[in-house]
């Protein structure tokens, strides 16, 4: 997405998760990568739902981007609802 952004060919407006990470960083990881692209003010939501995806343990590529690189966001549970995000995007 951002790739194609670079290139002219995308615009992002908002990035939401679909998932929730049991390590409830799942947004912080999208910042990570938000900001390595220059596209850290990017409005992000999360899914506050969780259940759809059963996991017991974290991902590794989320527990070391977290880990290894700064971001300025919250946790999943303090950022606003995907389909919050979703609604204010589609109305401006």
């Amino acid at each position: 997405m951002n790739a194609l952004t670079d290139l002219g060919e995308a615009k992002i407006l908002a990035v939401v998760t679909n998932s929730k990470d049991y390590s409830n960083a799942s947004v912080e990881t999208v910042d990570i990568i938000n900001t390595y692209y220059g596209r850290g003010e990017t409005p992000i939501g999360t899914d506050k739902d969780g259940a759809k995806v059963n996991q017991s343990h974290s991902s590794p590529y989320t527990l070391n981007l977290i880990k290894e690189f700064k971001n300025d966001v919250e946790c999943d549970n303090q950022m606003p609802d995907s389909l919050d995000i979703y609604r204010s995007i589609l109305a401006s």
